[in-house]
Formats: structure tokens, sequence, C-alpha cells
């Protein structure tokens, strides 16, 4: 049983971070992602623009399908607000309601400052990332050389790596490569979609479509555990 409910965790942790890599730009948007081929976890995504203030904001909702939620009960959601043409994030919130925790947690990012809700805050060098303002970041990308960014995940700094893998028909699939630098985690502990996000030892990739800005294809694998999705539009 003890066997069974870990692999069944690791499964879940691995579909959280893979949903991470479907930043489509468009409203109301609804993907699954599957493992082995049983779907394990559903995700809303949606775009609201913010004028006058030039602003985006993303919001995604991610649930686990039936089967699994009898398993382990995962019911979280999360806003990103970014600058309009995607180069700089202003605010990140998490609202999580999952088996094992009920957690939320808002990030503000400031040109030296990035400071948490619950009264933790980092010093800031400059325009930073985290994972998700990534991703959205690589789908303005047109051009295939690797990119270079610094990445933050609640107290934690990594160099991040993107890596044009392929260039075919007009899309680029990006390798992203980190390596921690510094910094402490402000929560002593994390939700599943967070707790693997910048682990130096996965491996994840995403595949873009250069004249629409989707992305196609999302891999994430961390030790022997291996998902693959592809966008499933309603």
């Amino acid at each position: 049983m003890y066997i069974y409910t870990c692999m069944t965790r690791s499964i879940i942790k691995i579909a959280f971070i893979c949903l991470l890599f479907f930043g489509r730009q468009a409203p109301a948007q609804v993907y699954e992602v599957t493992f082995l081929g049983l779907p394990v976890v559903y995700v809303r995504l949606e775009k609201t623009e913010l004028n006058p203030d030039n602003h985006v904001s993303f919001q995604f909702k991610a649930e686990t399908t039936p089967f699994f939620s009898r398993i382990f009960l995962v019911q979280n959601e999360y806003r990103l607000i970014m600058d309009s043409d995607l180069t700089g994030i202003l605010s990140f919130e998490k609202n999580i309601i999952q088996k094992n925790i009920r957690q939320n947690l808002t990030t503000r990012y400031e040109e030296k400052k990035i400071s948490y809700s619950n009264g933790e805050w980092r010093p800031a060098d400059g325009a930073v990332h985290n994972m998700l303002s990534l991703i959205l970041a690589l789908t303005k990308e047109n051009v295939p050389v690797t990119k270079h960014y610094s990445l933050e995940i609640e107290g934690e700094f990594y160099d991040a790596t993107a890596v044009p893998m392929l260039r075919d028909d007009g899309m680029i699939q990006w390798e992203i490569k980190t390596r921690k630098t510094g910094g402490r985690p402000v929560l002593k502990e994390t939700d599943l979609f967070t707790s693997r996000l910048g682990d130096p030892a996965a491996f994840r990739s995403i595949t873009v479509d250069q004249k629409s800005q989707k992305i196609l294809e999302a891999n994430f694998s961390v030790s022997r555990n291996k998902l693959s999705a592809k966008i499933a539009d309603n």
C-alpha cells in the first residue's frame, strides 16, 4: 500500500509540473494530462487583459480526475500577472487544496525585492521569472538560440537555460535546464505542483508553434517517472 501511494503521489507531481507547460494564450481552455494512457489531471486556463495597466493575467485551476481524486484529491488555483509583452512578472498567487495541505501564498516582484504574503522577503538583482512566467516568455521567442534567465521559485534561486533542441515546420522545441544558485524556501511544505519544479535533475521540454505562439507539447521526467502530454482542446 505504501509503494502504491508513493507511486500515485509521484505521478500526480509530474502531471502537475507538466501542466505548467500548457500556457496557451487563449481564454477558458481546458487541457487533459495523461499518464500511461490514463487521464490524471484536468486544468482550466484563462487569460485576461488588465487594461489600462497594460498587464495580463493568467489563471489556471488544476484538478485531479474523479478516479485519482479518490486517492489524492487536488484542487489548486494559480494566478500570474505579467507585463503584456510577457517579459516581466509582477505577482504570483496560489491557493492550494489537496489531500495533505491547505495553503495560500502571494509573491510580489519588485526590481530589488521579492515579497511574500507570509512575511518573508528576498533581495532581487534585476528581473527574474518564476517557472510559469518563463514558459510563457518562451512562446514569444522566435529565434532558436540558447536563452538564459534568472529564476525564482518560492525563495530559491536558479539559473535557467532554454536550449532549442529542434526546429521543424515552424516549431521550436525548448529544453529547460536549471542550476540552483542560492536562496532558501519560504515555506516548510509546498504543493505538489511546486515541489519538483526547479529540480536540476529533471528533464523538461516544450514545443512551441511560432506562428500561433501555442505550446503544443510538453515532456517532463524525474527519476524513473516519465510523462508526456499534448494539448487536448474541448
